[in-house]
């Protein structure tokens, strides 16, 4: 005799088991994956740091009297490009700080110019203010991106 009651195939059942893991293990981990990837801060948080961190980077006053002009040259370089991508970025959510420190980066960068051409003792007179303004707006921005950049 044979029996009347089949018994379900364990192999395909199992594959569907394991297809069902398998994909399931795919979605957790591509998950995890973009969440690790991707941050919740604003895309103007880097710039910001940047720019802060350029601004620290810029001589003094009495550094350009004695090491002379290339040492604001090059750290106003890079200040430039910081500040141009942090204000582009930044601008919408934080216009007052941005154009604050736009317009002190663009008379510091004026003054670097006309030292460049021809230096003279009233020039070289506007430095330490606006080194002073560069410094604040940096750091205003700074402060005012802290709460939204951790």
């Amino acid at each position: 005799m044979t029996p009347t009651h089949t018994r379900p195939d364990i192999h395909s059942n199992g594959r569907r088991h394991h297809a069902a893991a398998a994909l399931l293990a795919f979605l957790v981990g591509a998950a995890l994956l973009t969440g690790c990837g991707s941050s919740n801060k604003p895309a103007y948080c880097d710039p910001v740091s940047k720019t802060e961190n350029a601004v620290k980077s810029l001589p003094t006053a009495e550094d350009v009297k004695t090491n002379g002009l290339g040492t604001l040259t090059s750290a106003l370089s890079t200040l430039q490009q910081n500040a141009t991508t942090a204000v582009s970025q930044a601008k919408s959510d934080f216009s007052s700080q941005t154009t604050a420190l736009k317009n002190s980066v663009d008379a510091l960068s004026s003054t670097g110019k006309q030292l460049a051409g021809s230096p003279s003792v009233e020039t070289l007179a506007q430095l330490p203010a606006e080194l002073s303004a560069v410094t604040k707006s940096a750091k205003n921005l700074q402060s005012a991106v802290s709460s939204k950049c951790g």
